[in-house]
């Protein structure tokens, strides 16, 4: 089931003798690192493997913020072939998650660890509806809050997955992939008062822009 947990770290020679030590102890002798890249590996099954890949990693966190218990670790899952990966993907993100890609091929799977708490997370006098959204959370939690991003202005949009998932490699340092609302999200989240936040309403087909409509109830009979 599980591939490797990864754990973090702000100094690796330091944690790469501890974890010499420790795994040593467990019988876990194998050892890979790459000091310049900023990782370190342990085996539990190099020698019947040889071409085994590492079951404890210990690296810097990418985002080279400093490594605490929630930032640096992760815990990955066995997949035989890409198709399984990409119905685990899919199967994720139908449960309130959202797909981060980066340069190089990285890609992530994040959910809320407490899904309960999104009215308290998200600031404001929002609805629970409103404040539930993937785009919301987005704008909320992951650009103001975690990457200190105010306002859309460096922050590109496009409707088509494909762009998305090329664009970490054309230039752009992350793609993010959220579920869509509904059109019963923006009916509840209307009919509430409230508006929609922006580039979370571009439906197809839709009406064209500038036409006209006039109810017949304001034409005597």
């Amino acid at each position: 089931m599980f591939s490797h947990v990864t754990l973090g770290t702000d100094d690796m020679a330091r944690a790469v003798a501890f974890y010499n030590a420790v795994m040593g102890a467990l019988g876990h002798a194998g050892h890979a690192a790459d000091p310049d890249g900023g990782w370190a590996g342990w085996f539990t099954t190099r020698e019947t493997k040889p071409d085994a890949t590492p079951n404890i990693w210990v690296m810097r966190p990418i985002d080279g913020a400093r490594a605490t218990a929630g930032n640096g670790v992760t815990i990955a899952f066995e997949a035989p072939d890409r198709a399984t990966v990409d119905r685990f993907h899919a199967a994720a993100l139908a449960w309130e998650g959202q797909g981060l890609l980066l340069p190089g091929g990285i890609a992530f799977l994040a959910t809320l660890r407490e899904p309960g708490r999104i009215g308290e997370l998200v600031e404001g006098d929002a609805s629970l509806e409103l404040k539930s959204l993937d785009v919301t959370l987005l704008h909320a939690l992951i650009f103001e809050k975690l990457l200190g991003i105010e306002g859309l202005d460096k922050v590109g949009y496009t409707r088509n997955p494909d762009e998305a998932l090329r664009a970490p490699e054309e230039g752009f340092s992350a793609s993010f992939l959220m579920n869509p609302p509904s059109v019963d999200d923006m009916r509840r989240i209307a009919l509430g008062g409230e508006k929609m936040p922006q580039k979370s309403t571009f439906y197809y087909p839709k009406i064209l822009s500038g036409l006209v409509l006039w109810s017949l109830a304001d034409f005597d009979a």
